[in-house]
């Protein structure tokens, strides 16, 4: 799975520097996009890039399962089932359960900070984003602070080829 990290960065000269710093330093230029108030279609954007229902899904579908699979375990004496069959039932339904809470949690999160970046824009900030792997979003969270970022927060996605990418760097 990839993930979009993102920054806040009072202008666009300094989100320039950061996204040329990131270049340098090995991320691919289409890999990077630059939101200004002025990017057309900003809100889908936004709303692209800050979206973690994906994380919502997953997260609440394995810590449903996980304990589905117990609390069925556990119970399977009480009702008379088969240790395997009764865990095998908890864990698929919590886990279909935590996986719809966690769809709702990862929405409102990312709908949440996707207005706070609006906001943001329109007070003249510039959004640097970069699509990355797991592997590399921790050097994109330093790069983006040591550059003087503020607001750096991070979204996991499914993949980004259908993503609308805004200007690039």
């Amino acid at each position: 799975m990839e993930m979009t990290v993102t920054g806040m960065f009072k202008d666009e000269n300094a989100a320039s520097t950061a996204a040329g710093k990131l270049i340098a330093d090995g991320f691919a230029k289409e890999r990077i996009s630059i939101v200004s108030a002025a990017t057309p279609q900003i809100h889908e954007i936004v709303g692209a890039e800050t979206s973690d229902v994906a994380r919502g899904m997953l997260v609440g579908g394995l810590v449903g399962a996980a304990g589905g699979a117990v609390a069925g375990v556990a119970l399977a004496g009480v009702f008379g089932a088969g240790l395997l069959a009764a865990g095998i039932a908890g864990a698929l339904i919590c886990g279909l359960g935590g996986a719809a809470l966690g769809l709702l949690i990862g929405s409102a999160t990312g709908h949440q900070v996707q207005a706070e970046y609006e906001y943001l824009l329109e007070q003249g900030g510039v959004l640097l984003g970069v699509h990355t792997d797991r592997a590399h979003a921790a050097a994109v969270h330093a790069a983006l602070a040591a550059a003087g970022a503020e607001h750096v927060s991070d979204s996991l996605h499914r993949s980004h080829q259908q993503m609308p990418l805004a200007g690039s760097a």
